[in-house]
């Protein structure tokens, strides 16, 4: 994403310029000066290829060669894909990650790799962010406690169950053989009136629409950032207020509803633009009104992208990460529906221009359908339900 490659690419460069300093001297300078705010600029930049000079006054090579080769099979990422090898590591392996961690990903991609290969990997997962104090603290531990393990050959302190996670909502860690435990796939449509339910969407149901202008682009609040802070849960009613983002929800939920595992949208969807994004966010919506973020996602639409339906709309799915939560009674399961989350993902433009280079800006109205012939739905992993 944008946020975690320009503030990574500008940490770096101010930790390795002409007078070295050290990681915590670049972080209090970031706190105290002027750093962030030169981000926050660099990030509305366009073209994209010269925000590296609106962040630190000058190019930054790295930066500048991942933009250019924005293409997964690009040649230039085959050389430096090492995720095959991944099922062939023979040495133990412990992924330690957080629910809001940008690794996340790619942690579980692997953790499931050496268990389809056989091998008996260890997975903790917290219910940190990136930089957060707390899961680095919790690594730490983990780390010394599994070394002690494989190298002093000292397993007292090492857990019997190979799988540690965090259910947020719970408040509490549970251990489990494997991730993801087992679960009962629930699919939550979306309705008319903002509504979400496990009851299928009527015959007839008008579609919902929204207008979105890169311009003035859908914001990121809180989810899988590298900034120290506003990263994590936060509170999405301001967000939720925009006239760019659509909500549907549950209503007081009258027993516990508890998911650990990976969560996906499948959405029908329509726009006046053949290049645009759209994004789903899985939110807690607790009594008072306060709704917290939890997962999302994002797919970037192009010509020949999506499954294209009868009457020209697109069925789409979106990855929305994964997840460990607790949805106690009395709270609301809500879905956001928009097309984008800048910056943590670039902004798509709509012109189909470049990721570096591109200048202009297109309008996009959006379409999303919940009927019988478009039967949206959030899909989450039931563990219980009481």
């Amino acid at each position: 994403g944008l946020e975690t490659r320009l503030r990574w690419s500008q940490s770096m460069h101010l930790q390795n310029r002409a007078h070295p300093r050290s990681l915590g001297e670049v972080l209090r300078e970031r706190i105290a000066g002027d750093t962030e705010q030169r981000l926050q600029a660099a990030f509305d930049y366009l073209p994209l290829l010269d925000a590296d000079i609106a962040a630190v006054g000058g190019p930054i090579p790295i930066y500048r060669a991942v933009l250019t080769h924005d293409q997964t099979d690009d040649p230039f990422w085959t050389a430096r894909d090492h995720s095959g090898s991944v099922a062939g590591v023979r040495a133990a392996a412990h992924f330690v990650g957080g629910w809001y961690d940008y690794y996340l990903r790619g942690l579980l991609r692997d953790y499931a790799a050496q268990r389809d290969a056989g091998r008996e990997p260890y997975l903790t997962v917290g219910p940190w962010y990136h930089a957060q104090a707390g899961g680095m603290l919790t690594g730490l531990r983990a780390g010394v406690t599994w070394f002690d393990a494989h190298l002093k050959g000292d397993r007292r302190r090492l857990r019997p169950e190979p799988v540690r996670l965090y259910v947020m909502g719970a408040e509490e860690w549970r251990t489990f053989d494997v991730y993801p435990p087992p679960a009962r796939e629930a699919r939550y449509y979306l309705q008319a009136g903002a509504r979400l339910s496990p009851a299928s969407p009527p015959e007839v149901s008008a579609p919902d629409g929204y207008r979105y202008d890169p311009a003035d682009p859908t914001p990121t609040v809180g989810g899988a950032l590298l900034a120290l802070q506003g990263a994590g849960p936060q509170d999405n009613r301001l967000l939720e207020a925009r006239s760019d983002v659509l909500c549907y929800s549950t209503p007081a939920l009258e027993r516990t509803v508890e998911i650990i595992g990976p969560v996906r949208l499948e959405l029908f969807v329509r726009s006046t633009l053949t290049h645009t994004d759209f994004v789903g966010r899985l939110c807690d919506v607790a009594p008072d009104g306060r709704s917290t973020n939890l997962c999302d996602g994002l797919v970037r639409i192009e010509p020949g992208q999506g499954d294209v339906q009868a009457d020209g709309s697109l069925r789409i799915e979106i990855d929305l990460w994964a997840t460990a939560h607790r949805f106690r009674q009395g709270h609301r399961l809500r879905l956001q529906v928009s097309s984008g989350s800048h910056p943590r993902w670039s902004r798509n433009l709509g012109t189909g221009e470049p990721l570096a280079t591109g200048v202009h800006m297109a309008v996009a109205d959006q379409t999303i359908y919940h009927d019988e012939a478009h039967p949206s739905a959030l899909v989450l992993p039931v563990v219980s339900s009481r």
